[in-house]
């Protein structure tokens, strides 16, 4: 989106990303599908730049002072070491003019001739400490034993060090002044830097001068502010730090603009900052002001310096997404000139300052994504000039919506989701003429929506989802005819769908759990532009209108949880754009199932009619779905067999769900050619083939459920080939042994239930090669032999199922229960009754201390149970052969 002010022909820099929609966790919120997301938003609404002006010296120190000498506490400052300054050997080399110097000790006496009387810097030693937020340091400025320096007038004569402690004294602000005096700060460093590494070449005698030269100051201050910020955000570890305290002129520097340009870096040159032949600088460079500092996603880390308020001429701070924490310094709020202020996507704290009000000519602001606390000031209410507000994700923010931003007459974006606001929308909001996004989704804001936000012609987005107890209907929702995107879902709006919907513009409409009731309207299809729509888990009765199909860019269409009947209309083909159909939980007719025109979606990835009460078969022209990814028709009364054309959708089909259905034949051998398959889920049918041989090419498959059907035969060796296994549920059917070896190659398989088959004989030893196995369910089958000692192996094992082989006078399982299911040591629940076991339970069972479940009724058991197996207090079911101690378990098949 585009936005432009009516006073205004100027650009200011582009914004930080848009706010996305409020995601679908933490109070249900929705998300628009990355399709429809919202797009960049462009405000281009403040005044024409200011002329470049030269600033005027102010001298703080007014008339001739007398300040004691006091030297005693002076201490030296840590500087910067200048690598140019060594030879190759790494030792010093000779005197090159810029001889590095203990900082602190310097500034002690300043000697003023010439009449002057003489001032005095007094210097405590600093004592570290903990870091001073306002100064972007690692050490406080002041700590106890310290004292601020003090800045004294030059004269002829003065030390570059002391006409640079003067020309900072009339620049910084108190904090940042002070902690010059504190070894290990970002400016004692970065002081140092300029006195003792900086290769730039300053114009130290118009410093000196009376009055000052502005054009040297500008550059003193504007190289030493700028080296602060560097040294304070760790800029040896910026992603990008081009020209950063090089030699040449600041403005050249990656991220500084001067002079209104947006970056600096673009006429850098080593020949523009090379000293002429009187010892000055050419300024071919573009010797200007900084205007504006352009370094988000660039990782900044650390504190904001509270010197960048010595940049007067500042418009524009961009810093957004990087790792600056702390609070806001105070200082910042006196830069007059400050249009846009980005620091969203930060770690910043503190509560949201009430002197945002003071930054009157501020136009755009995000302080998203960061860890403010407190509430919203309503100083924000006397920004005229302001056009974005984007506070979100801060949430820890509370309290209400301060009515005073219905002052804002030229706000044009408000973003104030994910966070802790509670009350009601202000009425007042309807005032705001020129607002185009308003988000409060995921509060706890409460009353009705305000009707008066419906006359706000100029309203593009709405958002007010996740308000669990905020109220209102859609009537009057004709009154935004720019609408492009509403959100309304987990709130306690109700009423229908109104038929003057159509008079908006919408693009994106996400209602779900809104209790919107009735049909769906027919002026649904004179949304043209529509891209998504979810209106999920509502009461919308009556049939899906054939208008729907006029929705040529729909993506998204999710209607799933409702009440729709009657037949899904052949006009749903017209949904060419369409990528995801969820119509899953309805009542539509059993009569009819999909219509054949579903094939013309090709570009549909997803289609889900879960228990949507269809019937009829499944149309071969899903085979032209050739986008489809997933296709979920479970738990409805479809009939027939799975098409053979199922296997055009090899390319891309990873999800096959057709369980609970009444579908017959044979299982399609064409589901072979789905090598992008991942589940195969037909469960509860009533196919009555043998497993296709051809399922073994799925070596990508993950689950497999065929349970409940009226499968035949044994299962193929070709399963050993299907390694991706996690999962497979064949039980509920008439399989038969033997068991394939080749089952032994799922190495990933973690649950097997073939239970209530035909299986016989012993069980196969290469089940207990599946060493991932956390349930093994064998119950109702014909398995004699005993235990596998090897059982043992299956280490992860939890729930062991081996009841009821003891079928048709078959003996089933034999012999005593192995020592080595002590092993396992992960077994909650163990059954193995209904079998011919002997022997006594073994001691080593107490070892599976995770036992909450042994039943092993209805065998040839005798001895006692063990004590400590009974101290694990276990639910324990024996025969009365068994001796049970009291407490400890129970005893059925008892005789009197």
């Amino acid at each position: 989106m585009s936005f432009s002010s009516d006073d205004s022909d100027d650009d200011v820099p582009p914004p930080p990303p848009p706010p996305p929609p409020a995601p679908s966790a933490g109070k249900g919120q929705q998300r628009a599908p990355s399709a429809v997301a919202e797009e960049e938003l462009e405000i281009q609404m403040t005044p024409t730049l200011e002329s470049l002006m030269h600033r005027n010296a102010v001298d703080k120190a007014e008339g001739d002072q007398e300040v004691e000498i006091n030297l005693e506490n002076a201490a030296p400052s840590r500087g910067l070491e200048s690598t140019a300054e060594k030879d190759e050997s790494g030792d010093e080399a000779p005197s090159s003019g810029r001889k590095k110097k203990g900082l602190l000790a310097i500034l002690g006496l300043l000697l003023i001739g010439g009449g002057v009387t003489a001032l005095v810097l007094t210097v405590g030693k600093g004592t570290g400490g903990k870091e001073s937020e306002a100064n972007g340091g690692e050490s406080e400025a002041n700590g106890e034993g310290s004292q601020p320096p003090v800045a004294t007038p030059t004269s002829p004569g003065d030390t570059n060090e002391e006409i640079a402690m003067y020309v900072l004294g009339q620049n910084l602000p108190s904090d940042s002044f002070a902690a010059l005096s504190t070894e290990g700060t970002p400016q004692s460093d970065a002081l140092n830097w300029v006195l003792t590494e900086d290769e730039f070449v300053y114009d130290w005698s118009g410093l000196s001068a009376d009055p000052i030269d502005e054009e040297a100051q500008m550059d003193f201050v504007q190289r030493y502010v700028s080296a602060t910020l560097y040294l304070g955000t760790d800029g040896a570890s910026w992603n990008n730090n081009k020209n950063w305290m090089g030699r040449t002129n600041v403005c050249t520097w990656y991220g500084v603009g001067c002079d209104g340009a947006s970056l600096g870096e673009s006429v850098a040159t080593e020949e523009d900052a090379a000293p002429t032949t009187n010892g000055t600088r050419s300024l071919q460079d573009g010797a200007g002001v900084i205007t504006s500092l352009v370094l988000h996603q660039n990782k900044l880390n650390g504190r904001l310096p509270s010197d960048l308020s010595a940049l007067s001429k500042l418009e524009s701070v961009e810093m957004h997404q990087n790792r600056l924490r702390g609070e806001i310094p105070a200082s910042y709020f006196t830069l007059p000139r400050l249009r846009v202020l980005f620091l969203d996507a930060n770690r910043l704290d503190g509560t949201i300052s009430s002197d945002f009000g003071k930054l009157t000519n501020l136009v755009r602001l995000s302080l998203n994504d960061n860890r403010f606390s407190g509430t919203i000031p309503s100083e924000f209410g006397g920004l005229a000039n302001l056009a974005m507000l984007w506070l979100f994700n801060n949430p820890d923010v509370t309290g209400e919506i301060p009515v005073e931003l219905a002052n804002l007459s030229k706000l044009e974006a408000l973003a104030l989701f994910n966070m802790d606001l509670v009350g009601q929308i202000p009425s007042e909001f309807g005032n705001l003429q020129n607002l185009k996004i308003l988000k409060v989704e995921n509060n706890n804001l409460d009353g009705d929506v305000p009707t008066e936000l419906y006359s706000i012609t100029s309203l593009e987005v709405l958002g007010v989802a996740g308000n669990a107890n905020l109220t209102g209907t859609l009537i009057g929702i004709q009154g935004l005819p720019n609408l492009k995107e509403l959100y309304i879902g987990d709130t306690n709006m109700t009423g229908p769908i109104p038929n003057a919907i159509a008079g908006t513009s919408l693009e994106i409409f996400l209602a779900p759990n809104a209790n919107l009731v009735r049909s769906i309207p027919t002026s649904i299809g004179l949304l043209t532009n529509l891209m998504s729509i979810d209106v999920s888990k509502n009461t919308l009765t009556g049939p899906l209108p054939s208008e729907i199909g006029q929705l040529s860019k729909l993506e998204n269409l999710v209607a799933f949880g409702n009440e729709l009947t009657a037949a899904i209309p052949s006009e749903i083909g017209g949904l060419t754009s369409v990528k995801n159909v969820d119509f899953s939980v309805n009542k539509f007719s059993n009569a009819t199932g999909l219509p054949s025109e579903i094939g013309l979606l090709a570009s549909c990835t997803a289609l889900k009619f879960h228990d949507a009460g269809i019937g009829g078969s499944v149309p071969s022209e899903i085979g032209n779905m050739v986008s489809l990814v997933t296709l979920d028709l479970s738990t409805n009364v479809i009939t027939g067999q799975i098409p053979t054309e199922i296997g055009l959708l090899a390319d891309t089909l990873r999800e096959l769900v057709l369980f609970e259905n009444q579908m017959t034949g044979a299982i399609a051998t064409e589901i072979g050619l789905l090598t992008e398959l991942r589940i195969l889920h037909l469960r509860a049918n009533s196919f009555d083939s043998a497993i296709p041989t051809e399922l073994g090419a799925l070596t990508r498959l993950v689950l497999l459920h065929l349970e409940m059907n009226r499968l035949t035969g044994a299962i193929p060796s070709s399963i050993g080939q299907m390694t991706a296994l996690k999962e497979v549920n064949i039980g509920k059917n008439f399989l038969m042994s033997p068991m394939p070896t080749e089952i032994s190659q799922l190495n990933l398989l973690q649950y097997l239930y073939v239970n209530d088959n035909r299986f016989d004989g012993q069980i196969p030893d290469e089940i207990t090669q599946l060493t991932g196995l956390i349930e093994l369910n064998l119950q109702n089958n014909y398995w004699n032999g005993t235990i596998p000692t090897d059982i043992s192996a299956l280490t992860d094992l939890e729930v062991l199922l081996l009841n009821n082989n003891k079928r048709r006078g078959g003996a089933g399982i034999e012999g005593a229960l192995p020592e080595s299911l002590g092993s396992l040591g992960s077994l909650v629940d163990f059954d193995a009754s209904g079998n011919s076991i002997t022997g006594e339970i073994p001691s080593t069972m107490s070892d599976a201390t995770d036992l909450e479940t042994l039943i092993l009724l209805d065998n040839l058991m005798g001895g006692r149970v063990p004590r400590a197996l009974c101290d694990l207090g276990a639910d324990i079911q024996v025969d009365c052969t068994v001796d049970c101690l009291e407490g400890c378990c129970t005893n059925y098949n008892c005789t009197v």
